[in-house]
């Protein structure tokens, strides 16, 4: 307690003089004392700063003229510290709980709490918060429960920072010392892969504050849900100057109670054999029987009266056989089995629970489109030959009118937000497409109530999760280093767009992107001196044009950059057009692109240019960039034609630019180009599809003259384009008619998505897709028939059939049985320096020698139902591992039943068209 004393004794080996320095957050004193060689001890005095205690920082230092027994380079020094602590027990609470060991679910407990004060003092005015937590839950986060004493009246972390040049005595050319890292790597007990899956729901209780009485006396309660397992209670207690915390563990269990296996999840007109257990703790011995019930898409075959005599202690394991409808009215559903107990003979339900199941479709799903014009007076009636290559029970089908000309934007939509990209290029342009439906969040509640507003605020979240100190966002996490600087541009551009639209968007973690664009793209304006590369150089040039207008979009507008970089443009003349080069790249032969064009055009605007002659004014270099795209192409693609894929991409860009500059006659231009190209949207990019729908957008004004009647039932007016119809598949079969009874050109489109009918074939288009299974021993295994808890390695391999380089996409949806234990690495497969047929020292082999060498990817997840990853490779590298893609993964055998095996896919990020996949079938899965 403050006035208090204790004596610190220094002892170094040698005399010298000693500077004592007493700390806490900040100095409090410093005196000096000479230490005898055998050591000294010094009192010392607690002062009311002091609060809970001190540091004591002791240096000793040994005269320079000491006499010569010690060696010249003998330590001059010694340093030490130790910690003074101060009585606290005066703020101390004693908690205690008097909480039942076992209490059965489904009702509510009331628990006593009593709290004294340390030394007999009286208690005073205490308030007392209690949580109940699953004890699941607290050792999957590794979570200890705050000691409150401790915390607010315990020893504190030293507050200063000790400084000296003693580095600079260290040799600068001495070797290197090696760090000791690793060894705890597995200690935490998750995977590598990610958090465990949880399949049952959790239980977070909570209680208070209440006041206790004048003795330190109260009660605590809360309702005990439907839950079997330990709940770790944690009491908090405090009064004005006083703390004090306990802890219990309440075991919540019936008597006897059905427990239920089933798979992660079903598919359409998948079988489970599920197992349903009968547990009995402690409840009489009888014979006890389970009603098996269903609810959504989901049915039981055979009786649902399952029955077994268990005694205390004992389980009964019974299997049940459930099979999913062969239709979803979705993509996805919610399924219930519900589970009730009763003795056998009985009519009296002793308990019933409920188990969550989800359907999924068993295939990745299909979306085609197709648009037809509507003049004037005319009308479109869409039949049942749209639905060929699906089944009809799944199809859904999106009847869209616009008046943008090529534009799908229901195919756009769904073709997007289906992607299974998940890195953050791609959710930006998800949530950026989303932005465009409107319906932002409340300004002062925040609130998504809508699903679009939900998926926005997830990906911002997101994209600021992967953000590192430096603001730099990665690509998968935030020290990935994948993310390039125009995709640092993109990022942050659908960033401000959500931020204007009212979405949380911190303003710190944005500057910090901002900041980091500013100071790596714009103001670092200094071309390499070593890089001759003029292309290189050019597109430098062209990301700092989408740098000063993203800047320019959130408020950074730096005119002198902006007119730099103009400055820099000369304009070439030939015999048709005009085209602009960066006089600042090393050969003066670089063009700029039509983006940086057009990005450079709308940031003068911002900054409002005038619309002068010149060749560098806003009109100029949008007609330019205009310019710059070439000559309209038409048509289907050459799987190779690189340079159509750029078309598309800068045309897309422009026309959602020039869209954005309310420049409609440039933008129903460029959309009129896109409109004579035969692209179906899964062939584009996901920017791409968000910039056409951005300027689709921007098309679709409510004006006058407008007007449609669809399925004999008028519109009213004025329109609110798009205009969008769901429908049954069996309208089709009636026909569907749209007419035009306005004044202007409309389009309609019809858009059908569902699962294909009949099971998917294999596919080649300039990627190939191979998959293969193995024991873990390297024996071919048969990926159709197994035994439960067979474990056995997926192989997903394959190439380009064109030299190049490529970063792909690989999804391989999982049949319901099975389960994704680990993904194999590289490291336990064989690398480029590795012979895996050596048998000269099979000790050293890594496990899974025969799988050959695996690929390095960027990015590796396995999910509940897939497996992802992302790859990249190059057909002409001269390490083996990069010529091709190649992944595995290993499972185990879940659940028995009958499932379909659905089909294996890989796309190139790219260039989407690029890709492949492998035939669908059917897995069965014997009970062991």
């Amino acid at each position: 307690m403050s006035g208090g004393s204790t004596v610190i004794h220094i002892g170094g080996g040698f005399a010298g003089q000693a500077q004592i320095t007493l700390a806490t957050d900040r100095v409090l004193n410093t005196r000096f004392v000479d230490v005898p060689k055998e050591g000294l001890d010094v009192p010392v005095t607690a002062t009311p700063d002091w609060h809970s205690g001190a540091y004591a920082l002791v240096t000793l230092y040994r005269p320079l003229n000491s006499p010569s027994g010690l060696r010249p380079h003998d330590p001059v020094r010694a340093v030490g510290v130790t910690w003074i602590g101060v009585n606290q027990d005066t703020h101390r609470l004693n908690v205690t709980l008097d909480a039942p060991r076992t209490v059965t679910p489904r009702q509510r407990i009331t628990i006593p709490v009593t709290v004294q004060a340390s030394q007999g003092l009286p208690v005073g005015q205490v308030q007392v918060a209690v949580s109940a937590v699953d004890q699941g839950i607290l050792n999957l986060t590794h979570f200890t429960p705050l000691n409150l004493f401790d915390a607010l009246y315990g020893r504190p972390r030293l507050g200063l920072d000790m400084l000296d040049n003693y580095g600079s005595l260290l040799l600068s050319d001495a070797k290197n010392g090696q760090i000791r890292s690793g060894g705890d790597a597995a200690s935490n007990g998750s995977s590598a892969d990610g958090p465990p899956v949880r399949t049952t729901e959790s239980v977070a209780l909570f209680d208070g504050p209440v006041a206790l009485d004048s003795t330190g006396h109260g009660t605590l309660s809360f309702d005990v849900p439907d839950f079997d397992g330990q709940l770790h209670l944690m009491a908090s207690a405090w009064s004005k100057d006083a703390v004090g915390n306990a802890q219990a563990d309440i075991t919540a269990r019936d008597p006897v109670f059905p427990d239920l296996g089933l798979p992660r999840f079903l598919a359409p007109g998948d079988t489970a054999q599920a197992q349903v257990s009968i547990i009995n703790v402690d409840a009489p011995s009888a014979p006890y029987e389970v009603q098996v019930t269903t609810d959504g898409p989901l049915r039981v075959l055979g009786s649902g009266t399952l029955s077994a005599p268990v005694k205390p202690g004992e389980r009964a394991d019974l299997r049940v056989a459930l099979a999913a409808t062969p239709t979803l009215p979705g993509r996805t559903a919610i399924a219930h089995v519900h589970l009730t107990l009763r003795r056998s003979g009985s009519s009296k339900a002793l308990l019933t629970r409920s188990w969550p199941i989800g359907i999924r479709l068993a295939h990745v799903p299909l979306t085609v489109s197709r648009t037809a014009p509507l003049p004037p007076g005319s009308h479109k009636t869409w039949d049942r030959t749209e639905l060929a290559g699906f089944n009809p029970a799944d199809a859904r089908i999106t009847l869209n009118i616009s008046a943008s000309d090529g534009l799908d934007t229901v195919g756009l939509q769904e073709s997007l937000q289906s992607s299974v990209w998940g890195d953050s290029d791609t959710l930006a342009a998800q949530a950026r497409a989303l932005l465009q439906q409107g319906n932002p969040p409340h300004p002062e509640t925040r609130d998504h109530s809508n699903t679009s507003g939900k998926s926005i605020q997830s990906a911002i979240n997101t994209l600021f999760d992967r953000q590192n100190p430096s603001g730099e966002v990665g690509q998968w996490d935030r020290s990935d280093g994948l993310s390039l600087p125009d995709d640092l541009d993109y990022l942050a551009d659908f960033l401000i767009r959500a931020k204007a639209a009212g979405y949380t968007v911190p303003e710190d973690r944005l500057g910090l992107l901002l900041d980091h664009i500013e100071s790596e793209q714009l103001q670092s304006q200094d071309v390499d001196d070593d890089d001759h590369d003029s292309e290189r150089q050019a597109e430098r040039l062209n990301t700092r044009a989408y740098a000063a207008y993203v800047l320019a979009r959130a408020g950074r507008l730096h005119p002198d950059a902006l007119h730099t970089l103009a400055a820099s443009l000369v304009a070439r003349q030939d015999a048709t057009r005009v085209s602009y080069v960066w006089a600042d790249t090393a050969g003066s032969n670089a063009q700029a692109n039509p983006l940086a064009l057009g990005h450079l055009a709308v940031a003068l605007a911002m900054d409002d240019a005038p619309e002068d002659k010149s060749t560098t004014s806003p009109e100029a270099l949008l007609d330019a960039a205009i310019a710059a795209l070439g000559p309209p192409r038409t048509g289907k693609p050459d799987l190779w034609d690189y340079r159509y894929w750029t078309y598309v991409r800068d045309l897309a860009g422009l026309a959602a630019l020039t869209a954005e500059a309310h420049d409609d006659r440039r933008t129903h231009l460029l959309i009129g180009r896109f409109g004579k190209l035969s692209l179906s949207p899964d062939m584009l990019t996901t920017a791409t599809r968000t910039a056409l729908l951005e300027a689709a957008s921007a098309l679709n004004k409510d004006t006058d003259g407008r007007s449609v009647r669809v399925q004999g039932r008028p519109n009213s007016t004025p329109l609110r384009l798009p205009l969008t119809y769901p429908f049954e598949s069996a309208a089709l079969g009636k026909g569907l008619q749209v007419e035009n009874t306005g004044r202007k050109m409309l389009f309609s489109t019809l858009t059908v998505q569902g699962e294909p009918a009949g099971a998917v074939k294999p596919l080649t288009n300039g990627l190939t897709l191979t998959m293969q299974g193995f024991t873990l021993t390297g024996q071919p295994f048969d990926l159709t028939h197994m035994q439960q808890n067979d474990r056995f390695i997926v192989s997903l391999k394959g190439t380009a059939l064109h030299p190049g380089h490529y970063l792909v996409g690989l999804t391989s949806l999982l049949p319901a049985g099975w389960e994704i234990e680990s993904i194999v690495s590289p490291d336990e497969a064989v690398s480029d320096d590795h012979d895996g047929d050596d048998a000269e020292n099979d000790s050293t082999k890594p496990p899974y020698a025969f799988l050959g060498t695996l690929s390095n990817t960027e990015h590796a997840a396995a999910l509940d139902d897939r497996f992802n990853a992302s790859v990249s490779f190059t057909t002409q590298s001269p390490s083996l591992a990069m010529r091709s893609f190649h992944v595995a993964y290993i499972v185990r055998a879940i659940t028995p039943g009958r499932f379909t095996l659905p089909e294996a896919m890989v796309s190139a990020r790219s260039f989407p068209s690029l890709m492949a996949r492998t035939a669908s079938g059917t897995v069965e899965i014997t009970a062991h």
